[in-house]
């Protein structure tokens, strides 16, 4: 029986020929976290889920599961609370949820804020 796919494996497949640690700095992955993914094949952080998601155009439920679970198309901004490993308190659980809410609201000058400060938590 084949073995099942990683977020490892999924990301691989997604950078093709580059390797791990090159591209993990390029989207500004630390060295110890590119270690932990690819080396020890531990599940990212959150903030970093992000970062990975938006780097490889990829849905945070796909890097997770390798299935899109959600009815229709998933970007970081769609859906993330759903699928973010249960690891998390119920205070930042609550802050994604707000985040989550703010991104799928029809005011663009909140969305473009939120996705601003993403951007700059996850370099």
């Amino acid at each position: 029986m084949p073995r099942k796919k990683t977020i490892k494996d999924r990301i691989l497949d997604c950078i093709g020929k580059q390797k791990p640690t090159p591209w993990g700095k390029s989207i500004g992955l630390g060295s110890g976290t590119v270690t932990k993914i690819f080396k020890h094949e531990e599940a990212p952080s959150v903030k970093h889920l992000l970062t990975i998601s938006k780097a490889l155009g990829k849905s945070i439920d796909w890097l997770l599961t390798g299935e899109n679970l959600s009815t229709t198309e998933t970007t970081v901004a769609e859906n993330q609370s759903d699928y973010v490993p249960s690891v998390l308190s119920p205070e930042e659980q609550l802050h994604i949820d707000n985040l989550t809410k703010i991104l799928k609201s029809d005011n663009e000058q909140n969305k473009e804020a939120v996705i601003g400060l993403i951007n700059t938590l996850s370099k």
